[in-house]
């Protein structure tokens, strides 16, 4: 059974980038590939692992080795992990995720990412870990919701996809121009239509503290963000919205999801204000109560598959 949602226990995983896992640490496994279509996942690409560094990285947890080893192939276990995530959020809120990768930095790292598709930055790549997939499913849950909402409130429709930005970005080109001439929030992703949801949410929670949480640096270090949090304890549903406008949006998104609306409504703290704040858009309450549906739907499942 998922458990109910309780804001003050919920704590979002510290997330990092993608890239930035490839990049920076080395316990991070890049094992299958597939591509999405007509909600299936087809065409499997399986990479070829660097047994030496895989050796390394597990010497003091042969389980979690023998785990993934057993795992990485396993097309049975890749259809379960997606029909898990379509089960839970309807195909309507997906229509861009266009790829699946399984991925791993081993048990209790990072449970799932988006990232643009390489292919076309109007995509997304949904990323799950193979081993903490199997596990922890209250948080698998949470971290699927946060995913989606990532996608939900930067695709290219609420956040259009400028190319020269984006070939500026990754070339580390300077970028100021381009942000001097947003009027709105302006992301990593770009510049946010005025009516797109992020920047609604900008406005009205983020303009008022944004000064504060720049001079304080809370994006770049994390001392400096557990001190904004405690400071600020009331203001954000967890630690990791801190971060910056596009987390906690996705967490707070979370909230909305999966918090009793009765407990939202009677919280005086502003971090309710900001759960409460997509109660305004109809179709945001329709999804909610679908992914909820959803997320009963899952439960069931994996409560008759254990009792098998």
């Amino acid at each position: 059974k998922v458990e109910d949602y309780d804001i003050e226990e919920y704590e979002s995983m510290n997330m990092k980038e993608a890239e930035q896992k490839k990049e920076e640490d080395n316990n991070y496994f890049f094992l299958a590939s597939y591509y999405i279509d007509d909600d299936e996942i087809v065409d499997p690409y399986f990479e070829k692992l660097d047994r030496k560094r895989l050796n390394k990285v597990f010497a003091d947890d042969e389980v979690a080795k023998d785990d993934l080893l057993s795992q990485r192939q396993d097309r049975e276990y890749h259809e379960t992990l997606w029909d898990m995530y379509r089960t839970l959020i309807p195909v309507k809120y997906r229509e861009n995720i266009t790829g699946l990768d399984l991925i791993t930095d081993g048990y209790d790292g990072v449970v799932a990412h988006v990232m643009p598709s390489m292919d076309d930055p109007r995509d997304w790549v949904l990323s799950l870990d193979v081993l903490d997939s199997g596990v922890n499913i209250d948080e698998v849950m949470k971290t699927l919701i946060h995913e989606t909402a990532h996608v939900l409130t930067i695709e290219h429709k609420q956040v259009p996809v400028d190319r020269k930005y984006l070939e500026a970005f990754d070339e580390e080109k300077d970028i100021s121009s381009y942000r001097n001439k947003c009027k709105t929030v302006f992301l990593k992703n770009g510049c946010a239509r005025k009516t797109s949801y992020i920047n609604q949410f900008y406005n009205e929670f983020w303009k008022p503290i944004e000064q504060e949480w720049t001079e304080k640096k809370v994006e770049e270090s994390e001392e400096a963000q557990i001190e904004f949090y405690k400071e600020k304890h009331d203001d954000f549903v967890s630690l990791y919205g801190t971060t910056n406008v596009t987390e906690d949006i996705a967490d707070t998104f979370t909230a909305f999801i999966l918090q009793d609306s009765k407990k939202v409504k009677e919280g005086t703290e502003l971090k309710y204000k900001k759960i409460a704040f997509f109660y305004q858009f109809p179709e945001l309450v329709k999804m909610r109560a679908e992914v909820l549906s959803g997320l009963y739907d899952v439960s069931k499942t994996i409560e008759q598959q254990s009792g098998d």
